[in-house]
């Protein structure tokens, strides 16, 4: 299995070996991402490859059984470019 493209705006969790916290993004992030600080105990997780296939094998199965809704989260960059926006129309007043 590969990381499917169809799960780039999935959202879904990864648990931290460390203490357990759920860290919840787009299957897009989990794909570029290599490592990250978990919020809850402050250390670095490494994501090696095999686990991004076990993330996202295991999302596919909740998928086909109904566990997951294949509701996409809303994409952050319109959001960020309206922020900039109205900074812009701000400092020009």
């Amino acid at each position: 299995m590969s990381l499917s493209l169809r799960l780039d705006g999935i959202e879904m969790s990864h648990p931290c070996p460390n203490c357990g916290l759920l860290t919840r993004r787009r299957g897009a992030w989990f794909k570029v991402i290599r490592q990250y600080h978990c919020h809850g105990c402050r250390r670095p997780v490494t994501l090696t490859y095999e686990t991004k296939l076990k993330l996202f094998s295991q999302t596919e199965r909740q998928l086909a059984a109904g566990q997951v809704a294949e509701t996409k989260t809303a994409d952050p960059f319109p959001a960020i470019l309206e922020t900039r926006r109205r900074a812009k129309s701000f400092a020009a007043r």
